[in-house]
């Protein structure tokens, strides 16, 4: 599920994907902490931090993704 804002969609979707998939990881993205936690209480509280990219890996990133290339163009 991608880029969660609020805790109440999670809360309605969560209980029908939780309670119906025994085993199953359910991955969510979120710029919002207070989603994040709320997510991952069933599930022992784990929360993934990504760090932010630094200058050289965000210029590649914007380079591949605008030009199809990692050069500058």
């Amino acid at each position: 599920m991608d880029d969660i804002w609020s805790p109440e969609p999670w809360n309605f979707i969560g209980e029908a994907l939780v309670k119906t998939s025994h085993g199953s990881i359910i991955i969510l993205t979120t710029r919002v902490k207070e989603v994040a936690i709320s997510s991952s209480s069933s599930h022992g509280g784990f929360v993934y931090q990504m760090k932010h990219l630094d200058g050289a890996h965000s210029k590649r990133l914007f380079y591949k993704r605008i030009f199809g290339c990692e050069e500058q163009c």
